[in-house]
């Protein structure tokens, strides 16, 4: 599946983007301007851009600069309502890949967009480029901390294959360079030290023929990020929602077990396969048991943080519960317990708000589960669960037993008073 970025400030493009695409299969992700652009791009890789000129701050055509300054190469289609020849030639000149005047028929679109994918593909099948034995097959997607291939290893027969994480070379003086480096080198020492069924296996590493470009070999696992499974959530039973839960539960107890906090635990970092096997991945800024982080840096993905974590990076464990308890509200009901606007907002939400009591949301959510929540959910590290491996047992539990419990309440039924919700 293509995963394809639409930055417009018209909620009406973005309406149209999300129905165009959604309807061929593409993964859409959408944004207002080119900060939530670059936001979206640093938290994972796409395939494509569809960036509109005329956004509010940076600009498409600037925002197109910038990535190819960064070394970013990934395909980009601007679009504007202006189709004089100036406006097409800025952006060109800015070395986007392709350019559509709006309005647009939505053939001509995904005519576009099929057209540039294949020749950005072939660009790099024609290169037959190898890192370390690794041959490199297809581009799977670009962020700004690096890029990511399809690739098969040299001398092996069969269909195995490989995704390929290599970071970006940037100028070697500057604090991002250091900084993405740092993060990169991180992920591949903490991957590397969990050994488990539902933590992606780490291949191979080292370096691409610079010193200053590591790159991580690692199993090719084919799903789609959990948030796909949130969306259709509807089509998965209580207990197999409880059994992605649980997988993801396992994997962090064997990060923990190792003294590794992930602290970016959210549903673009926990692939599913279609026979609903996890995998967690991305661990480029996990906390490791000898490394120290600067506490006035806010790290992970904010809508998932912990309330301790918009306080100081040095969280532990339980910090992943948390988020883990975000990820558990969304896929059971369908919404996430927090929101907000802006970071501001969103830490005060975390901080200090409770979640909406998931009975208001579906009268018949079982109460064993809704109990679980609002452990994991608790806004004080000491009344979250203190490890992993409890919340395994308490959803084992449940599955056990929920065939024959009648614990939940109907649509007729007071909601029992609870501190833990709103």
């Amino acid at each position: 599946m293509y995963s394809v970025i639409c930055a417009d400030d018209d909620h009406h493009m973005i309406t149209l983007y999300n129905s165009i695409l959604g309807d061929k299969g593409y993964d859409v992700r959408t944004c207002s301007d080119s900060t939530s652009v670059i936001t979206s791009l640093n938290q994972r890789t796409a395939n494509l851009l569809i960036l509109d000129i005329d956004m509010p701050g940076r600009s498409g055509i600037d925002l197109c600069t910038e990535l190819r300054q960064n070394n970013n190469q990934i395909p980009i289609i601007l679009v504007s309502a202006n189709d004089t020849e100036q406006t097409i030639t800025d952006g060109l000149s800015a070395d986007a890949n392709d350019y559509i005047v709006k309005p647009f028929r939505p053939g001509e679109l995904l005519a576009k967009i099929t057209a540039v994918l294949r020749t950005y593909e072939a660009s790099v099948e024609n290169q037959k480029t190898y890192i370390a034995d690794f041959e490199i097959l297809n581009i799977l997607g670009e962020g700004n901390m690096g890029r990511v291939y399809l690739a098969k290893r040299k001398g092996e027969n069969g269909d195995t294959r490989y995704a390929i994480k290599v970071a970006k070379i940037f100028d070697q003086a500057t604090e991002k360079t250091a900084i993405y480096r740092e993060r990169f080198l991180r992920e591949i020492k903490a991957a590397t030290s969990v050994k488990h069924p539902n933590v992606i296996r780490i291949i191979n590493h080292g370096f691409y023929n610079d010193p200053s470009a590591p790159y991580i070999a690692m199993e090719y696992f084919e799903g789609n990020d959990l948030k796909y499974y949130i969306s259709e959530s509807d089509n998965l039973t209580i207990t197999q929602k409880t059994d992605i839960i649980r997988q993801i539960a396992s994997a962090l107890a064997a990060m923990h077990s190792q003294h590794i906090c992930h602290r970016d635990i959210k549903p673009a970092n926990i692939l599913v396969g279609k026979d609903l096997v996890v995998k967690v991945t991305d661990f480029g800024i996990a906390r490791l048991p000898d490394v120290l982080t600067l506490t006035s840096n806010l790290i992970g993905t904010p809508i998932y943080l912990s309330p301790e974590a918009f306080e100081t990076s040095k969280v532990d464990e339980r910090a992943d519960i948390f988020s883990l308890g975000i990820v558990a509200y969304e896929l059971y009901l369908g919404i996430q317990p927090f929101y907000a606007d802006t970071l501001a907002l969103i830490a005060r939400e975390i901080t200090t708000q409770r979640p909406f009591d998931p009975l208001r949301i579906d009268a018949r959510f079982p109460m064993d589960l809704r109990s679980v929540l609002a452990r994991m959910l608790a806004k004080e590290p000491a009344n979250r669960y203190q490890s992993a491996e409890d919340i395994i047992d308490d959803l084992d539990s449940f599955t056990e037993t929920q065939s024959h419990k009648t614990d939940v309440i109907d649509s007729t039924s007071v909601i029992p008073e609870s501190s833990d919700w709103r």
